[in-house]
């Protein structure tokens, strides 16, 4: 199978998780057979951060704008099997007025923040998205299951709106010796929000007061220009002491983090938590380095972790301290039963299969209505193929 894809990067894992899903499963794809070219808009931000310029698995292409690259690139699409398009792609509603005019490949949108882009599409459109382009595709998948499903075919139109969740690449995420400089009792890694940030202040910031013997690091890529954490003495919520904040860790850098800690912290955003069913890739990542997992509850978490059993689940400040009070003992036994389970479940290869089942669950029906399609001129000739007598009165 030939798949082409146009994605926001893969190119870069700076400051984005988009490029580590990618690469996990069109690694995954490849070495089950099938062949993938992944188009991505060449933006400074990545560029200069760039970690993969090319892949022996697959092929990246880099482009400057559309205009530049599409002839080429709806060309490649047009012989492909099957042409995918993610959300938060530059242009990204330009490509998909060209992709969609194709006839021959099954036509994929990826929305990677689904309760956003559905939130902002009630308001109008996106750069990456028109929202009467969703029916045209003869598949959805969504980063996040549940509600947003319902949403996407109900509200929207979708024919068709499957699940393919975050996952992990082993060969990237596994245990290693803890580096002293970042051995805690508590960690988190992520990127910025404002709501990450409150939540922080009220779960690891109040438990960081009530155990000042503890060590708590807060990790993650360069904070927004006006956004940084504030610095002691410096207005805003004063951090403890025994609170570090590293604002220039890279995905490289993540296994480490993790092999250090002795529990890492997870949080699920408020909308992705309303929704449901929205696994964060950290949470497969850190499962996969051996890391016992504390993580906001959100709907559907025991469709991936088992709360009490593979993980711990937190809804205040008290919840974190009664998951770091508990045994090593206790916690090692949770993070290998998280650890078995990602191997078995959540890598690349297994959302590569997914990815696949949802091709071949979204073809069906196409092939049905091509058949029917090609029944209709049928209907205006008799047995022999001769148009029938009255159709030529």
């Amino acid at each position: 199978m030939k798949v082409t894809f146009f994605g926001l990067t893969v190119s870069s894992t700076w400051g984005n998780g988009h490029a580590t899903f990618y690469r996990a499963i069109l690694r995954a794809l490849a070495r089950l057979g099938h062949s993938v070219t992944f188009y991505e808009r060449d933006q400074s931000q990545f560029a200069r951060h760039r970690d993969l310029p090319q892949s022996e698995e697959f092929c990246i292409r880099l482009y400057a704008s559309w205009d530049e690259v599409r002839h080429a690139a709806v060309e490649e699409a047009k012989h492909s099997d099957v042409v995918l398009l993610s959300s938060h792609v530059p242009e990204g509603a330009r490509i998909a007025d060209s992709l969609l005019a194709l006839r021959q490949p099954l036509r994929v949108f990826y929305e990677w923040d689904t309760p956003g882009t559905l939130e902002r599409l009630t308001y109008g459109g996106l750069e990456y998205l028109r929202a009467l382009q969703l029916p045209d595709f003869d598949l959805v998948l969504s980063r996040t299951g549940g509600g947003s499903l319902s949403a996407l075919e109900m509200d929207y139109g979708a024919r068709l709106a499957l699940p393919l969740f975050p996952c992990v690449d082993p060969e990237h995420f596994f245990r290693l010796p803890a580096r002293p400089q970042l051995r805690c009792e508590l960690s988190y890694v992520d990127g910025y929000s404002l709501e990450r940030q409150v939540q922080l202040e009220s779960l690891v910031i109040t438990a960081a007061k009530k155990r000042p013997s503890w060590k708590f690091l807060l990790a993650g890529p360069p904070r927004p220009a006006g956004l940084a954490w504030p610095k002691r003495g410096q207005g805003g919520t004063k951090f403890p002491k025994n609170v570090r904040r590293v604002d220039s860790l890279t995905r490289a850098d993540r296994p480490a983090l993790y092999s250090s800690s002795r529990l890492t912290l997870n949080l699920a955003g408020k909308p992705a938590a309303e929704w449901g069913y929205c696994p964060s890739s950290q949470l497969f990542e850190a499962a996969a380095c051996g890391t016992p997992l504390l993580t906001t509850a959100f709907a559907g978490l025991e469709s991936f972790f088992e709360p009490g059993v593979e993980l711990l689940a937190a809804a205040g400040a008290a919840d974190v301290l009664a998951g770091m009070e508990r045994s090593d003992a206790a916690l090692a036994s949770m993070a290998r039963r998280a650890h078995e389970r990602t191997l078995d479940e959540h890598t690349g290869y297994h959302r590569a299969l997914a990815m696949v089942a949802a091709f071949e669950q979204a073809r069906a029906p196409r092939l049905l209505r091509a058949a029917q399609d090609a029944m209709q001129p049928a209907r205006e000739m008799d047995i022999r193929g001769v148009p029938r007598r009255e159709d030529c009165a």
